[in-house]
């Protein structure tokens, strides 16, 4: 019985709406000419997406990848989905002109007076060190007057309680 209730409330099921206007095209394009592979094809097609649609998998997924691909194809107007076409890649000078142009935009640096010696490596290092020193110290007087706070909250329950 449970096997029943599970198997049915796991049903899935395809609806066929006789009103929609793919649908009704469709029946059109079949009753004027029965062996329209057009028609066919898009009625393959349209049967995948409605099982995918209600939940069913696809026995072969890249055969309907194709078929959409297709029907892209067709929507625009390409002739030969296989067909490749040759594109001419820019040449490296192009690409360089353009980073100039954003380079152009960017503010100018001195390379040069970016480069450290040791001594400079040494006061980054000191400076990085006294304000970490300085962080601590920071975080040890704020715990002190949390501690406080705390104190003086407990302290006052106490005064409520005794009074």
């Amino acid at each position: 019985m449970a096997d029943m209730m599970r198997s049915m409330s796991e049903r899935k099921v395809i609806e066929i709406n006789p009103s929609h206007p793919i649908i009704n095209k469709l029946a059109k394009m079949t009753e004027e000419n029965a062996e329209d592979e057009k028609a066919h094809s898009l009625i393959a097609t349209l049967f995948q997406t409605a099982l995918i649609e209600s939940g069913f998998s696809l026995a072969d997924p890249f055969a309907f990848v194709g078929e959409i691909q297709n029907v892209i194809a067709e929507a625009m107007q390409i002739e030969d989905v296989n067909e490749l076409i040759e594109i001419e890649i820019p040449e490296e000078e192009e690409e360089e002109t353009a980073e100039k142009s954003e380079d152009d935009d960017a503010e100018e640096v001195d390379i040069d007076s970016m480069k450290f010696d040791e001594d400079d490596a040494e006061e980054i290092i000191a400076d990085e060190e006294a304000e970490t020193e300085e962080n601590v110290e920071e975080d040890k007087a704020d715990d002190t007057e949390e501690e406080a706070a705390t104190e003086e909250g407990e302290a006052s329950e106490e005064d409520k309680e005794e009074l």
